[in-house]
């Protein structure tokens, strides 16, 4: 499963705006999203380390937008991607549901300028409930188009295997959520992934157990990135002619 390698591609301006919005909680504790976006290559195996210009971001009581501008050879709508689902995933451990992450435009060969405003102020996010052994699962989906679901079932993806790929950062990403939002890391006991493919997407669910709290920052994380890394592996099947991505979101299952 390879890096894809970019070497020869030319140097250009780019943008990506990514839009998350959750329903049934207002947002709490989003934490410092510009580090999330440049830190999501840790995360998310397929993605090249590049150095992200400009982060900047909108919150607001249903969700958050979060922008990144760079001048590289590689968009950065991933990076932002991963930037406002971390941001979320509190709000969801306090019962929200996401509604939509996506991306809301992404523009290339144009100069970019952040806007000249102070940011809205990092609040942390809540601690994780302390209790015993406990097991946490939650569920999401990706919609897709169904060439690129056709792909995926027949090993046709150049970035390799989607789902054995899927399986290994849910396993991995559960485990770092005491890193991403700095907490000391609890013993994760066990963690599940389920996957399955139909005409108009994949759907994800996520059993993580761990002794001392609930995992529930723990299952989101892993659930979210494997969403992720699956729209990483396909998303030059998924965009159209002027690079944007018209179907394709990741939202939680109920």
């Amino acid at each position: 499963m390879p890096v894809i390698d970019i070497s020869a591609k030319v140097d250009v301006e780019r943008l990506a705006i990514a839009e998350a919005r959750i329903s049934g909680a207002t947002m709490v504790g989003a934490g410092p999203i510009d580090v999330y976006v440049r830190s999501a290559w840790r995360f998310l195996p397929f993605l090249h380390p590049i150095s992200i210009g400009h982060v900047w971001y909108e919150l607001y009581g249903d969700g958050v937008k979060v922008y990144g501008a760079s001048r590289g050879k590689t968009g950065v709508e991933m990076d932002v991607l991963f930037g406002a689902a971390v941001a979320v995933i509190p709000s969801l451990c306090q019962g929200a549901k996401l509604e939509e992450l996506r991306v809301a435009e992404k523009v290339k060969g144009r100069p970019i300028a952040p806007p000249q405003r102070s940011q809205p102020s990092s609040v942390p996010p809540p601690p994780p409930i302390r209790k015993g052994t406990n097991t946490y699962g939650c569920g999401g989906r990706i919609e897709l188009g169904e060439e690129t679901v056709r792909r995926i079932a027949e090993g046709g993806v150049e970035k390799g295997d989607v789902i054995g790929s899927t399986w290994t950062v849910v396993a991995l990403n559960s485990k770092r959520a005491c890193e991403v939002y700095g907490y000391e890391c609890p013993a994760i006991y066990g963690v599940r992934p389920y996957i399955s493919v139909d005409s108009s997407g994949l759907s994800l669910r996520v059993e993580a157990t761990a002794d001392g709290l609930v995992p529930c920052l723990e299952a989101y994380l892993g659930l979210l990135t494997g969403l992720l890394n699956v729209w990483d592996m396909v998303k030059k099947y998924e965009k159209d002619e002027t690079g944007n991505y018209p179907r394709t979101r990741v939202f939680t299952l109920g």
